[in-house]
């Protein structure tokens, strides 16, 4: 549990509420039931890692951060709320290029699970701070939300690509 307040009024309650925490470890919570959509990752590489709030990551080792020579990973998840998109394209692309680096090279419109949203594929280059490596991303607009996907690699572009494609397109919601 993470507190951060600076509630003077209300932190002495807000402190007792959290020391009434308690964990049962008998109980056990299946992450691909708690979020409203699903993929297929059977006949890939990759394997359940972990989930953290509405998102579910894959790697090759099933550990995130990966320990894979690659270090190729695929994440899915969906926005935590509503948010306005007044241009799913733009917002699309500014949430490829925000990361450090990267420069979108394909854009392409595309429709999964009739949703509509945006394909893209960004290569980041080396850096003193990070290797080369590419991203494949895809947003599904949605009444006010969206789903995200996205796959990172750092070799084997054209192959990892395919995967990540594939694992894109098997996208449901529940």
């Amino acid at each position: 549990v993470i507190a951060n307040m600076d509630f003077p009024e209300i932190e002495p309650k807000v402190w007792a509420s959290i020391k009434t925490v308690v964990l049962d470890e008998n109980i056990r919570i299946d992450p691909m039931e708690e979020v409203d959509f699903t993929i297929e990752v059977e006949n890939t590489k990759f394997q359940f890692a972990t989930a953290m709030a509405n998102m579910l990551a894959y790697s090759v080792d099933g550990k995130m951060p990966t320990s894979s020579a690659d270090k190729s990973n695929f994440m899915v998840g969906s926005s935590m709320g509503d948010v306005l998109v007044t241009t799913p394209k733009q917002y699309a692309v500014t949430r490829v290029e925000k990361i450090d680096n990267f420069k979108a090279k394909d854009v392409d419109k595309i429709t999964i699970d009739g949703l509509e949203g945006y394909e893209i594929v960004a290569y980041g280059k080396e850096t003193e701070k990070y290797p080369a490596r590419m991203i494949y991303q895809v947003m599904l607009f949605m009444d006010g939300r969206y789903y995200i996907m996205a796959g990172t690699a750092r070799t084997d572009y054209d192959e990892n690509l395919e995967i990540f494609k594939a694992i894109a397109r098997s996208f449901k919601q529940k």
